[in-house]
């Protein structure tokens, strides 16, 4: 069963759209910051730049991806850029009957975007501090338009995301580079056939929220 078809979860739900875009960044933990029961960033607001960790009521909790658990544990999840995230839901309560062992606080389930039969566009750039720049873009909608039936058939959606800038420690870079195309099917209303494929390159990726080597245990 599908996260989002449990009809006896206690779900809630944080839209990663243009207007969360501020407050999400780069890090799905950002976007449940202000979540009751849900401890995010666990080793400070600066810190833990790499991972994505959850806790909820007090408990690990595992990451799934579009209903998958994503392997790796809570301490080597790579972290999944929100911009190509639909949402993010919270799954309070045990749902290791349903979605395989988890901790009794919850679970988190990140929701990827997916193709949408009308056509769709944006493009953004924004700048901030610590020489910070970031853009991206997401078009998409159906595939053939003006071949009759296809356009009921089959559609596209591309994400593409970068961004660069310093980390708030002196020896610390940002950097990311995200492609994320998908494709899907749907020859009936009953049936429907998405495949998604994604591409991230962190090159320099924040820090763990310690204090660098250089400057402390060795010289500059």
């Amino acid at each position: 069963m599908a996260v989002a078809d449990n009809p006896r979860a206690r779900r809630r739900t944080f839209p990663c759209n243009s207007r969360s875009r501020t407050r999400t960044r780069s890090r799905s933990t950002k976007a449940l910051r202000y979540t009751p029961s849900v401890t995010t960033e666990q080793r400070g607001g600066a810190g833990s730049t790499r991972l994505e960790q959850f806790l909820i009521r007090g408990f690990n909790a595992p990451v799934f991806l579009d209903g998958m658990a994503l392997v790796g544990g809570r301490d080597a999840n790579a972290t999944i850029d929100p911009y190509r995230l639909e949402r993010v839901d919270v799954i309070m309560g045990p749902a290791s009957v349903l979605y395989g062992q988890s901790g009794p606080g919850g679970i988190v389930n990140l929701v990827s975007k997916v193709p949408r039969f009308v056509q769709h566009g944006e493009v953004f750039v924004q700048g901030g501090g610590f020489n910070e720049i970031r853009g991206g873009f997401d078009v998409g909608g159906p595939i053939a338009s003006d071949v009759a039936g296809l356009s009921d058939q089959f559609a596209y959606r591309v994400v593409g995301f970068g961004w660069k800038g310093d980390g708030p420690a002196v020896t610390t870079e940002l950097e990311r580079a995200l492609i994320n195309p998908s494709v899907t099917w749907r020859p009936s209303t009953d049936t429907a056939l998405t495949i998604i494929g994604n591409y991230q390159r962190d090159p320099y990726s924040g820090f763990y929220g310690g204090f660098p080597a250089v400057g402390t245990v060795f010289p500059r």
